[in-house]
């Protein structure tokens, strides 16, 4: 390989992620690649449980013939396109709009683009996730569309803009736990722990309140590796039930050397004045978790639909995406990104 030669080099998940992988390498075009984030979600997972392989950033993966890159062709009709919310949906649907020939113009509220995908890179080991968003950013930019960052995308605004078709993306919000806190024991949004707006105690309880993935897991993993003492309380069957299955084993491994309890079909029913109440959902029994400083709720979000409510029947042609149809996955968000950017 010294001498720029080799008799064969194989790539899996590689050209799943990005077919015209060789293709951009060899003509000088890198910095276009889609690179695979090792998420094993779409491929791996689904293949041992005897489903059709996907990907989560390419969904016309394992359906080329009806969405591959030669389906993706110009317009009828040029349109001025506004996208509202710079996550994987809205940042999918602008980057087929505007590959598809329209204007396209995407608003932000934030000051960069990514959404959700830049908290779940924070977490331990998911730092990949990053270039999720970080390619499709390359591509809306190198197609020339218009970026407003920092911008409220108000039904007034966008009036002002009178654009012929709005893609709704403007994601979810994490639900404030159900259960409060006392003078004793703080009870904190697990996001507000991945951002580092909540600091916690030393004897952490955290909770899986329906949520049974990295932000449960990943949470749960930086608070151990911040030293604190954890344990993790799920009502499925194993923590991380939602987790591709290749994930959960190593996942273990790690919380073992960090001394984490873990304490499966169970649910936190109520904060006291002594401890942290748990009941067996199987044997309705209920045990005391005392000591405890803070309890970590990772729980469900909140479509924030309001926008696309708004404006239904002011603007003639509108696509609502990703999270704020419903909270999802990253695979859903792309995939109705890339659908609505076809339909436009």
């Amino acid at each position: 390989m010294a001498d720029g030669q080799a008799d064969m080099i194989g790539m899996g998940r590689s050209t799943l992620c990005d077919p015209e992988l060789p293709k951009k390498a060899m003509t000088g075009h890198g910095e276009d690649i889609r690179f695979c984030i090792s998420c094993n979600q779409g491929c791996l997972a689904r293949v041992q449980m005897g489903l059709a392989i996907e990907c989560v950033l390419n969904p016309a993966a394992g359906k080329e013939a009806q969405y591959g890159n030669a389906k993706i062709t110009p317009a009828a009709k040029r349109k001025k396109v506004l996208v509202v919310g710079g996550g994987p949906a809205g940042l999918k649907a602008a980057e087929i709009a505007a590959q598809r020939g329209h204007k396209v113009t995407l608003l932000e509220r934030a000051a960069e683009l990514g959404g959700q995908i830049l908290l779940a890179s924070r977490l331990p080991g998911r730092d990949e996730i990053a270039e999720a968003t970080s390619h499709l950013t390359r591509r809306v930019r190198s197609l020339g569309v218009e970026v407003r960052l920092s911008t409220e995308a108000t039904p007034d605004r966008i009036r002002e803009l009178a654009p012929d078709v709005v893609v709704v993306a403007t994601g979810s919000s994490p639900l404030p736990p159900a259960l409060r806190g006392n003078d004793r024991i703080k009870v904190v949004n697990a996001v507000d722990v991945i951002t580092r707006a909540a600091q916690v105690g030393q004897n952490v309880v955290v909770f899986d309140g329906g949520e049974s993935h990295w932000k449960f897991c990943g949470t749960a993993e930086m608070v151990a590796r911040d030293g604190k003492n954890v344990t993790l309380v799920t009502p499925r069957l194993f923590a991380g039930f939602d987790l591709p299955p290749t994930a959960v084993p190593l996942y273990y491994e790690r919380m073992a050397e960090y001394g984490a309890t873990i304490i499966t079909h169970s649910v936190v029913t109520r904060v006291q004045a002594d401890g942290v109440v748990v009941l067996d959902v199987f044997a309705h029994k209920e045990q005391l978790l005392t000591g405890v400083d803070t309890l970590v709720w990772a729980g469900d979000n909140r479509a924030a639909g309001e926008l696309f409510q708004a404006l239904r029947g002011v603007v003639g042609e509108i696509y609502p995406v990703g999270d704020c149809v419903a909270p999802r996955k990253i695979d859903a968000a792309i995939r109705e990104g890339f659908l609505a950017g076809l339909k436009i």
